[in-house]
């Protein structure tokens, strides 16, 4: 299931739909991933991408206006696979607060997985951070992975509640990310455990609402 379109973010790119035109966008895609874990971002350019690629800039420009069009793209796709995570468990019945923890726990760990699996994918979560344009992408991603987050733990009808809920899962989803990026800048030291206190504070952020029975007494 697809969390995130381009159309949604105002963001147009002529994705080819024919298999030949698929396999050259996704050749100049790949390359872009490998030279930014080599060289990281400022080794990237079209010039850099096509050479990589064993294309000409004339292909590029087929499907991308400039380096950072690409990157918008790759920002998408990992944004998607982290989000797929959570919709892939909906439903999933937690009848305790320590399923809770638990169940947020494989969410992060599943989500560190995910992250490193995505060639490059350490490097554009850090650009997701720095560059404004990859900002939209991944606010973006946050307030619906908030919207199905709330929906899912906290369903509420009153729009004042509502509001209350969403930002308290936003600010789960950030405290995921920021668990994240502290694993990737520290080279992933004291993995488990950072992420077994992340799912507990996770969890806390929404002690006051849980339902009866599952919250802290």
């Amino acid at each position: 299931m697809s969390t995130l379109s381009l159309e949604t973010l105002d963001f147009v790119i002529n994705e080819p739909r024919q298999a030949r035109g698929r396999q050259t966008y996704d050749r100049l895609l790949m390359a872009a991933q490998e030279i930014l874990v080599e060289g990281g971002y400022d080794a990237l350019n079209s010039n850099a991408i096509v050479e990589r690629a064993g294309l000409t800039p004339p292909a590029f420009y087929r499907y991308f206006p400039n380096k950072l069009s690409v990157l918008m793209v790759l920002a998408i796709r990992l944004m998607e696979a982290q989000n797929d995570i959570f919709v892939q468990r909906q439903g999933v019945l937690v009848e305790n607060r320590d399923q809770l923890v638990q169940s947020t726990l494989e969410i992060l760990t599943q989500t560190i997985d995910v992250t490193q699996n995505f060639l490059a994918g350490r490097e554009l979560l850090l650009l997701m951070r720095a560059l404004p344009e990859l900002q939209k992408i991944r606010c973006h991603s946050r307030d619906v992975m908030a919207a199905f987050l709330q929906a899912e733990l906290y369903p509420v009808e009153n729009e004042a509640d509502r509001h209350h809920a969403l930002t308290r899962a936003a600010l789960a989803i950030e405290l995921g990310y920021a668990t994240m990026e502290l694993l990737f800048d520290t080279g992933l030291r004291d993995r488990d455990e950072v992420l077994a206190r992340a799912a507990h504070a996770i969890v806390a952020i929404f002690d006051d609402t849980l339902p009866e029975g599952m919250a802290v007494s």
